[in-house]
């Protein structure tokens, strides 16, 4: 037997997913996990799912600027979104809209950035009129501020549902017919 350890030459960016709340992995083996990558520019250029130990990586880049980001299914890990260096999103696909922190990268250098991702919660329900289930209509969620967070649109049978949203205190109006 012998101890081998593989080591990377060239340039890229490198990072590991974790739950806050279970301070563990986050494997894209069970559900969606996958880590975005976009260019200086904000193009959505290239997304690189995590492995079991929670880890991704994007490799051959050039020395350049880039911006990167989560993006998990909402119902298996229900994780709140990020920019990197712990900017929650609920836009994963706008950097300049999320006020997101570049990630500068070197010439045959390993940048690295790591991901702690918070639990989240979804708030869904049902419109109803008259005694009667709604065929259409919305919801708009307010935090405790009185700001639009999100809408959730009816579902055609009187159901909604809002996507993962952070722990807070929130207030709902609904529109309906």
């Amino acid at each position: 037997d012998r101890d081998m350890s593989l080591v990377y030459s060239g340039t890229r960016i490198f990072g590991t997913v974790k739950r806050t709340d279970l301070d563990e992995p986050v494997s894209g083996e069970f559900g969606i996990m996958v880590v975005n990558l976009f260019n200086a520019g904000g193009d959505h250029i290239h997304e690189a799912g995590t492995n079991s130990a929670g880890q991704y990586q994007f490799t051959n880049l050039d020395q350049a600027t880039y911006y990167v980001s989560t993006r998990n299914d909402d119902g298996f890990h229900s994780l709140i979104n990020e920019f990197w260096n712990n900017q929650q999103c609920q836009d994963n696909y706008d950097p300049f809209g999320n006020s997101a922190t570049p990630v500068t990268v070197t010439t045959d250098n390993t940048t690295i950035a790591n991901f702690e991702l918070d639990p989240g919660y979804t708030i869904s329900g049902t419109i109803s009129f008259e005694g009667s289930l709604s065929p259409d209509g919305y919801v708009h969620i307010w935090n405790g501020a009185g700001d639009l967070v999100t809408t959730a649109w009816n579902d055609g049978g009187g159901g909604w549902s809002t996507e993962i949203l952070p722990v807070d205190d929130y207030y709902a109006t609904a529109r309906g017919e």
